[in-house]
């Protein structure tokens, strides 16, 4: 019995694909009346302001201690260098909107292990063990 409804399935599949590959020309309009354009202008996918303000926290976890004046200064670095973030952030929104950098003056600390946050549990990214609370927790 389960020969009669895979069989007449697998010959649709089969001569609605030599359809499309014999007229390749249906698809291309498709492809192109399905471009939800109206104004012409280009999308970006990174949802941003014309505007953004983004507040920059340098963490010294326990595993990982750090030097603060130098970690400040490099920071800064890779955000403002020529092929840093700034200008990687400007790329994908084609100069769209101003990024604005505001660098805490201090180095935080944080009470665990820098593993202790970031840890994936059950499938869900940064979910860091129960005392962290996470990447969300490292953020509290």
């Amino acid at each position: 019995m389960r020969i009669w409804i895979a069989l007449p399935i697998a010959i649709m599949l089969f001569v609605s694909s030599w359809y499309v590959y014999v007229n390749p020309e249906i698809v291309e309009s498709v492809i192109e009346n399905s471009n939800d354009d109206v104004n012409g202008d280009e999308k970006t996918s990174l949802k941003v302001q014309s505007e953004e303000n983004w507040l920059v926290l340098l963490i010294d976890f326990q595993d990982k201690k750090t030097n603060t004046d130098r970690n400040v200064d490099s920071a800064r670095s890779l955000i403002n260098q020529e092929y840093g973030v700034s200008n990687y952030l400007n790329e994908m929104v084609s100069g769209n909107s101003i990024f604005n950098f505001n660098f805490h003056d201090t180095v935080l600390h944080a009470s665990l292990n820098e593993a202790d946050y970031g840890k994936d549990v059950d499938g869900i990214r940064d979910e860091g063990i129960s005392d962290s609370g996470g990447a969300s927790g490292l953020a509290t």
